[in-house]
């Protein structure tokens, strides 16, 4: 509150950051204009100021070559600009008429100037991307989006005002606003389209490549650059010319080779520790120290020989799968937020007092709430499939490359019944893996939350659903021995053969 009176005052008696009467329990909600300058307009630009250091240093790192100026990159840039020369044209303006003697608090004058300098951000954000080839952004689509909205609540407040008073009181404010949702607007809906590929881009000169890298932001979670191989498959039967060609970066000559050449440094690096360990034992034995230490150090660096290759995975893989992670917990956090916002929808329809249109909030949460979590959840299952299929392509190649350059001698100890094993049963149990590896950490906290859920619902009368939880708990384990022993079995029976 010290803070909302610093900056907007309380002029008519409407200066706090937030009045409760006028927005929550009013039949027709508005903010208060203190509100909508600060927190409503500040909201966009904290998002994109707190993106902007990781976002960047990504742009560095994911440098595809540039991208030529293309129209739509020419009109971004015009729009920002002209952006940029409406808030600060309000900054200054605010400055003239406080000098005329006209009491303007300090939010009249520091939220445009906020607002120029993260437009200025932006503009420099759009010219990163097309310097490091990047066609679509997402991050500077959401701020967009944010900045759309918000301006969608300044410029209803400001038809509001101009219906109460007249819209001849304050014209240039007016037509400010006016003008910044128009322009806003335009931004948002160039940011939902696609620039042109790299300069540089060999994927550019394959014609049958995959529309994916090519395709929006908006296309890629939604996954509509897919529908055009799916009308082709409802109209005929599909074939293999029909079929994409597989991107380079997944490709096995690109992955495997990448993948050896992790594990070469990370297998040099332990191997250089092993060799130093072993020498510093020698040195005691020397001395009197027994040589069961030094074993002990052997037997330990042969039990993490696969410290090096899960190092070359974590290497290659462990942003892209922590990126997949965070998308489950976003998922899962919509998905326990709907019950809730169900209940607050329960509560009102009681309620005979509350005004109509709580119902059509709760609703609207609802229904979002459901398309948010539904489109997390499949972006995770894309990621997992995409990373457990990169996966069981490294482990193949490096088994195919592995076995190619073994000695005869070699070859008699392993059977090829064991490589076949390997290489099908094995590794589609890493993509398995990768898929439902987060479910050991994740499902005792879902269970604690249904558990708080029952027990602020029913009560003691909850502890049934634990009871039952208990008892169904050895049942499961019991079943899944049961088909992990029938599977070895299996697949002993066909290593023989």
């Amino acid at each position: 509150m010290a803070a909302g009176g610093w900056l907007c005052g309380s002029p008519e008696g409407s200066g706090g950051l937030g009045d409760w009467n006028q927005t929550w329990h009013a039949k027709t909600p508005r903010f208060t204009w203190c509100f909508e300058k600060t927190v409503i307009a500040w909201i966009p630009c904290a998002y994109l100021w707190i993106s902007f250091p990781f976002y960047y240093m990504y742009l560095r790192y994911k440098n595809k070559s540039y991208i030529r100026m293309s129209h739509i990159f020419k009109i971004k840039m015009v729009l920002g600009f002209l952006l940029v020369m409406l808030c600060f044209s309000n900054v200054f303006f605010v400055l003239w008429e406080i000098s005329q003697g006209i009491p303007r608090t300090p939010a009249f004058f520091i939220s445009p100037a906020v607002l120029g300098i993260t437009m200025i951000l932006a503009m420099f954000l759009t010219q990163a991307e097309r310097m490091m080839g990047i066609q679509s952004s997402g991050i500077l689509l959401i701020y967009w989006l944010l900045s759309f909205l918000s301006a969608v609540v300044m410029f209803s407040s400001k038809i509001q005002h101009g219906l109460e008073r007249g819209f001849l009181e304050d014209p240039f404010h007016h037509v400010a606003t006016y003008l910044y949702v128009s322009l806003v607007f335009g931004e948002l809906v160039l940011f939902c389209l696609v620039d042109h590929p790299p300069f540089f881009s060999k994927a550019g000169n394959d014609p049958n490549q995959c529309p994916e890298a090519n395709s929006s932001f908006l296309s890629k979670i939604t996954y509509w650059w897919l529908s055009g191989l799916v009308w082709k498959g409802y109209q005929r039967p599909l074939g293999v010319d029909d079929l994409w060609s597989v991107r380079k970066e997944d490709s096995s000559e690109e992955i495997v080779t990448w993948a050896e050449k992790e594990w070469k440094k990370y297998h040099s690096r332990t191997k250089q520790n092993k060799e130093s360990a072993t020498f510093k034992k020698g040195q005691k034995s020397e001395t009197g120290t027994t040589e069961a230490e030094e074993t002990e150090v052997l037997l330990q660096s042969e039990h993490n020989q696969s410290r090096p290759l899960l190092k070359a995975f974590w290497s290659m893989f462990g942003t892209y799968f922590l990126l997949g992670t965070l998308c489950l917990v976003i998922c899962d956090v919509f998905l326990f937020s709907i019950p809730k916002i169900l209940s607050l929808f329960l509560e009102f329809i009681e309620d005979q007092e509350a005004p109509s249109w709580h119902g059509y909030f709760y609703a609207f949460i609802m229904v979002l709430l459901a398309c948010l979590q539904t489109m997390f959840e499949q972006r995770y299952m894309y990621m997992c499939l995409v990373l457990g299929l990169k996966l069981k392509t490294v482990v193949t190649g490096l088994v195919y490359r592995k076995i190619l350059i073994m000695s005869n001698a070699s070859r008699k100890a392993v059977t090829v019944g064991e490589i076949v094993n390997l290489i099908s049963v094995d590794v589609q149990k890493l993509m398995d893996l990768i898929i439902y590896f987060n479910g050991t950490w994740l499902a005792p906290i879902r269970i604690i939350i249904c558990f708080v859920f029952l027990w602020q619902l029913l009560g003691p009368s909850a502890l049934t659903s634990i009871a039952v939880f208990l008892f169904l708990l050895p049942l499961n384990f019991m079943i899944t021995k049961k088909r992990s022993h029938f599977q070895n079995n299996c697949v002993v029976k066909y290593a023989t053969c």
